[in-house]
């Protein structure tokens, strides 16, 4: 797995969603901004893809070696009434 990096600091990260594409697009975006080299990036690369043969926890846990996570999927609760128990979500309001 991960060892060293060539970019100073590990981003931090604030998400909306634990949906595991939606976490490593988030986490390569930030290695972007964080400096960190195309072969960094590359190497984060394969590894999420090999970590999503093993499944969203392998994911997860690739994405918070990498960079600080800070997710809170509740924050969407409020924006997404269909989820509200006795709301359908192929009815129109």
């Amino acid at each position: 797995m991960y060892a060293m990096n060539s970019y100073p600091t590990r981003p931090a990260i604030k998400i909306r969603t634990d949906h595991p594409l939606a976490l490593v697009s988030a986490v390569r975006q930030a290695l972007r901004h964080a400096g960190a080299t195309s072969e960094d990036i590359d190497r984060f690369n394969k590894e999420a893809r090999s970590a999503g043969d093993e499944g969203a926890a392998a994911v997860r846990t690739l994405c918070a070696s990498w960079a600080d996570l800070d997710i809170r999927p509740d924050a969407l609760a409020p924006l997404l009434p269909f989820r509200r128990e006795g709301v359908d979500p192929q009815r129109s309001t």
